[in-house]
């Protein structure tokens, strides 16, 4: 039984001599997963997906029952756009990262910018959101970058070979600026003045959504000092995107807009950031003279030639960014191929020069001047009428053009043929600013090079004006500098005469402080002279006042008279009216 076993476990894989074998006819109930596993899988696509934008919002969620927005956190949430490849999402989470809301970026996602840094949108589930950012730069460039995603997405998000999911026949438009509902729109008719940058959608399904502004630069700029102006509906902006891209803006405003291929050059999308700077709104009167004038402006640019009129319009204004150039590559093309018959007419010549005489022994008529003398470059010469006398010229294999000489000799088309090389090679450089053609020289569009030079006029014009307004500022300037200065050197003379009369009242006040002091030391002097003789009267008083009282009177008397009572000096005075005293005084008690 234990051989059989055996041999039966041998056929599934298994010796069965074991209990903790794993008996293939034993029933094995399934395990369940570990949860890290299953955990890390998510972790890791997460890990993986690439943050374009974030930023701290405070959001408010509408409630329906109350009618009125509600608070979804009590501290600002997070804000961020995250994806890969051609999936992104909108997702806010408060700070204990739970998910308060997460939507998939795509075309149908719509986020208005409102005053007061706000910005409402509808989520993925149909709930209203209103987001406040901490100010409008922030708010812009959440828009901006929004709008960047979807552009992204819808050009991008369609599999290989599929159509994308952005329209491709109607600008996509985005403000990125709030005003006041009431401003006014502009509408046909109106003149505006734009600042713009453009930019051309280039990379690939793994590039992001920013590098179309940030890794590249504008393909075409103009900044807020130089304005571009042009009037809406004239059809005259070589841009006519531009035109479609302002109407309904407002003065002040900046809108982002991206245009189809079948608005551009018909193969590239092209991304424009348009800041309306300046308006001037069309009066009533005028507005029948301008349709007029584009009727006919229309009218005249039509009857180029049947169906090539209609196709050439068609490629005027679809090609409008891109500086026409398959019409280069055109031109390119037809020059070489002029080259490669230009080296076939030299070889030719130099096969004919060396042709017997008897082939073609006529003698071909005198040129008396050059071709290229009697005609313009650029004009067709007229073909010179055949000559019975001359021998027909020899057809070989070389000459695939047979019977078009007409005649001439081989000079006169070398010439011919040099001067229309030229002439493209000239035509081939302008030939950008003109309109699509098939012709091999092209049109000219009048219309616009006229307006061109109106308006070149005017400005010189301007110019001028402003000039000879700068001029007079500028003599006006020079005849108050030349009052100033003329002011200042009287000042300056005044002020020396000053100076002067200031040093002549210094050295008189020196004068006299001198004198001052001279006063003062001499009665400086006298005083002590005096304190002295009152010192010695003194001494001389108490030695003799008991015996020769006479003597004492004598002494007053001398005093008073070397003194000088009579004398101006107050000192003198002062003294004198001591003396006095004490001599009456002692009169007075001495017998």
């Amino acid at each position: 039984m234990t051989e059989a076993k055996a041999r039966l476990g041998s056929l599934f894989g298994s010796n069965g001599t074991g209990d903790n074998t794993n008996d293939p006819l034993r029933y094995s109930a399934p395990k369940e997963p570990i949860k890290a596993a299953a955990t890390a899988a998510p972790a890791a696509s997460e890990a993986a997906q690439n943050i374009i934008y974030s930023s701290t919002v405070n959001l408010f969620k509408y409630d329906v029952s109350k009618k009125s927005y509600a608070s979804c956190s009590p501290s600002p949430v997070g804000c961020v756009i995250l994806g890969n490849n051609a999936t992104y999402s909108l997702l806010l989470y408060n700070a204990a990262k739970e998910h308060l809301s997460r939507s998939p970026v795509t075309v149908a996602l719509q986020a208005t910018l409102q005053p007061g840094q706000y910005v409402n949108f509808y989520d993925a589930s149909g709930d209203n959101f209103s987001a406040r950012f901490s100010t409008d730069v922030d708010a812009q460039t959440f828009i901006r970058t929004l709008f960047l995603t979807k552009v992204h997405v819808g050009i991008w998000g369609g599999n290989a070979g599929a159509a994308p999911t952005i329209s491709a026949t109607a600008l996509t438009k985005e403000e990125l600026s709030s005003h006041d509902a009431n401003a006014r729109a502009i509408v046909d008719g109106d003149s505006v003045g734009v600042a713009l940058s453009v930019w051309r959608v280039v990379g690939n399904i793994g590039s992001s959504p920013l590098d179309v502004v940030t890794k590249y630069a504008p393909f075409e700029k103009v900044s807020a000092t130089d304005v571009r102006k042009f009037r809406v509906g004239d059809k005259a902006e070589r841009i006519s995107a531009l035109e479609e891209g302002v109407v309904g803006m407002k003065k002040g405003g900046t809108r982002i807009v991206l245009a189809p291929p079948s608005k551009t050059n018909g193969k590239d999308w092209y991304i424009l950031q348009i800041e309306l700077v300046k308006v001037k709104p069309h009066n009533a009167t005028d507005q029948p003279s301008s349709s007029a004038a584009a009727s006919s402006r229309r009218s005249s640019e039509s009857p180029r030639g049947g169906a090539t009129s209609s196709s050439n319009g068609q490629a005027a204004t679809t090609s409008d960014l891109v500086v026409f150039e398959q019409q280069k590559e055109e031109m390119e093309k037809q020059r070489q191929s002029l080259l490669e018959l230009q080296k076939q007419v030299q070889q030719q010549q130099q096969q004919a020069a060396n042709v017997t005489p008897g082939v073609n022994s006529s003698p071909q008529p005198p040129l008396h001047q050059p071709a290229h003398m009697m005609y313009p470059p650029h004009m067709m010469y007229p073909p010179q009428p055949y000559m019975p006398s001359q021998s027909p010229p020899p057809s070989s294999s070389m000459y695939p053009w047979g019977g078009m000489m007409g005649g001439k000799s081989v000079d006169v088309l070398v010439l011919e043929l040099h001067s229309k090389v030229d002439h493209l090679i000239r035509t081939s450089s302008s030939s950008s600013s003109s309109s699509s053609s098939t012709t091999l020289l092209g049109h000219t569009d009048a219309g616009h090079t006229l307006r061109g030079v109106e308006r070149l006029v005017q400005e010189n014009e301007r110019l001028v004006h402003q000039i000879g307004l700068q001029s007079q500022q500028v003599n006006a300037f020079e005849t108050k500098c030349d009052d100033l200065q003329t002011t200042v050197t009287k000042l300056m003379a005044e002020k020396s005469q000053w100076k002067e009369q200031g040093h002549l009242q210094l050295a008189e006040t020196a004068n006299l402080t001198a004198a001052r002091d001279a006063a003062l030391h001499q009665a400086s002097r006298l005083h002590q002279e005096v304190q002295q003789l009152r010192y010695a009267l003194y001494q001389t008083s108490q030695s003799s006042c008991t015996s020769k009282p006479w003597l004492v009177d004598c002494c007053w008397t001398h005093m008073l008279e070397g003194c000088g009572v009579g004398g101006d000096h107050v000192i003198s005075r002062r003294l004198a009216s001591l003396a006095m005293t004490e001599l009456c005084y002692r009169r007075a008690v001495l017998p």
